[in-house]
């Protein structure tokens, strides 16, 4: 069940953040790239080491929202890595040390986070809701 679950909220997450950049008409295809393999990353993780089934409403609605914004870090994070490494160290000004790099790269990670936050809240609620109708599966097939 957890297998299925894990498989159906990553699909519908994908489905759903690559649409946003359907929509927009956006040609960040590393950006669409980097998000989705964060997204697989993070909630193969989250299934896999958590046992949400119980977990509080309030936890569960908050850790559903973390979710989605470490998703966006990570995949931010990704991304800015991927374009440095995609145009060169010797091209970008201030990527000679990998510790400026990393800074700046979770630096927009949390830039991003910040600007689509209420994205953030969105897919958080949605994960959330899904979440939610798995625990109360689970509490129905132990009565």
């Amino acid at each position: 069940m957890r297998i299925k679950i894990t498989f159906f909220t990553i699909l519908c997450n994908l489905l759903i953040g690559n649409g946003i950049f359907y929509i927009a008409n956006s040609d960040f295809y590393l950006l669409m790239i980097c998000m989705s393999i964060s997204c697989i990353v993070i909630y193969s993780l989250f299934f896999r080491f958590f046992r949400f089934e119980n977990y509080s409403t309030i936890k569960l609605l908050g850790v559903s929202i973390l979710n989605c914004m470490c998703i966006l870090l990570l995949g931010v994070l990704l991304a800015v890595i991927g374009t440095i490494i995609q145009e060169g160290f010797a091209e970008t000004p201030g990527t000679n040390d990998i510790s400026q790099l990393l800074a700046a790269s979770t630096f927009m990670g949390l830039m991003g986070s910040i600007i689509f936050f209420p994205v953030n809240i969105v897919l958080g609620v949605f994960n959330f809701v899904l979440l939610l109708i798995v625990q109360k599966m689970q509490i129905l097939k132990h009565n």
